[in-house]
């Protein structure tokens, strides 16, 4: 696990477990909050679950001064001049810069000792004399590296999935109006790093975090529209890819929950027929419609699993609703194929009074 991973990690696990940290979180997201330097609140606030590491300092301080020299060496010879001397300057204030952060946090520290207060009442002091300060030139020429970075992060990510080329410049127009620093985003994307720091790793833990973080909303909207719905599976081929199949549509991978939901019918039914052959689907729902095993609503969600499964790259640009119904209909044929009897009181509380959205919520507790 890379080190914003662990950060991250302990972050939610504090959080999670303390009351202070939940308020704490709530009034981050007030309008107040905004007069907060970001970097600054998170340093205070995870200092308690952050061990100090003097090796992380200076390496980090290397790569500060290494990405200087990348930039002074990528711009053209008079403004490489210009800015020399202010790169020294920088170089200086960098190398002060950690014991800063780490003095400024321990102040923090000693108000809320001394006064007795919590993070959330000292913080909420402190956000009354911070002044922010207009960004100079330098200032601007920092934004314009760590911009870089950022689209760096982006390319040498997505160019070990995508089949076309990264559009640099589109991406860099997402984050600054200047020009794209074309030459400086390949240089840093491309770059692997030294033998004690694996850059590349560094990169993609920057891009999927952040993808990660992206999808969240997404993954809790979809989680919150399904319930539990009790379902005796004792097939463990059956209950990996029930549970696969709802986790990639979770993430938002459509065309993946389709394939895997054709794949769980099929599994499902050669289960239950007690088929080991390769019959395929069409004749696995033809036997099961035979022998009553489904019912004529299952059997009619069973061919629309079967359909979209494939077509499944016909549809493309309604991909997302054409994955929600699939899964309810997968969701009706696993009820009706493993479904155990749910207590009147379990009925109410997943149902609402609502038995037509009931078959599309469905949680897989599989048995010894």
């Amino acid at each position: 696990m890379s080190d914003r991973s662990e950060l991250i990690s302990r972050i939610l696990r504090t959080w999670d477990f303390s009351e202070e940290g939940r308020r704490y979180l709530g009034w981050l997201l007030q309008a107040e909050a905004e007069k907060l330097d970001g970097g600054a609140v998170l340093r205070e606030a995870v200092l308690d679950v952050m061990e100090d590491d003097l090796q992380l300092i200076e390496m980090r301080r290397q790569k500060q001064e290494t990405g200087l020299e990348e930039l002074l060496s990528s711009l053209p010879s008079k403004k490489r001049e210009k800015i020399q001397e202010a790169t020294n300057r920088i170089n200086a204030s960098l190398r002060q810069q950690a014991e800063s952060w780490m003095q400024q946090a321990h102040s923090l520290r000693e108000i809320r000792n001394a006064l007795n207060w919590d993070r959330l009442e000292t913080l909420k002091v402190v956000s009354e004399l911070i002044d922010f300060q207009p960004a100079d030139e330098l200032t601007s020429i920092l934004k314009g590296h760590e911009v870089a970075q950022e689209v760096a992060s982006a390319v040498a990510a997505l160019r070990r999935t995508r089949t076309e080329e990264i559009d640099i410049e589109a991406r860099w127009k997402v984050h600054s109006s200047e020009n794209p620093w074309t030459e400086m985003v390949e240089k840093i994307a491309n770059n692997p790093g030294e033998s004690w720091f694996d850059d590349y790793r560094e990169k993609l833990d920057r891009y999927y975090a952040q993808e990660t973080v992206k999808r969240l909303d997404g993954v809790i909207d979809r989680a919150a529209a399904l319930a539990p719905v009790k379902l005796a599976v004792k097939d463990p081929i059956v209950s990996q890819l029930f549970q696969e199949a709802h986790n990639v549509y979770l993430h938002g991978f459509d065309a993946a929950a389709i394939a895997l939901c054709r794949s769980l019918i099929e599994h499902a039914l050669k289960d239950k027929l007690s088929r080991g052959g390769r019959e395929g689907l069409e004749v696995l729902i033809t036997t099961a419609y035979n022998n009553k095993l489904l019912g004529s609503g299952p059997i009619k969600d069973a061919r629309t699993v079967q359909k979209a499964g494939n077509k499944i790259m016909h549809n493309v640009a309604n991909l997302q609703h054409s994955a929600q119904a699939v899964l309810d209909s997968t969701r009706s044929v696993l009820n009706e194929l493993y479904g155990m009897a749910a207590t009147p009181q379990e009925t109410d509380q997943g149902n609402s009074g609502d038995t037509k959205d009931s078959r599309r919520r469905v949680s897989i507790q599989p048995t010894p």
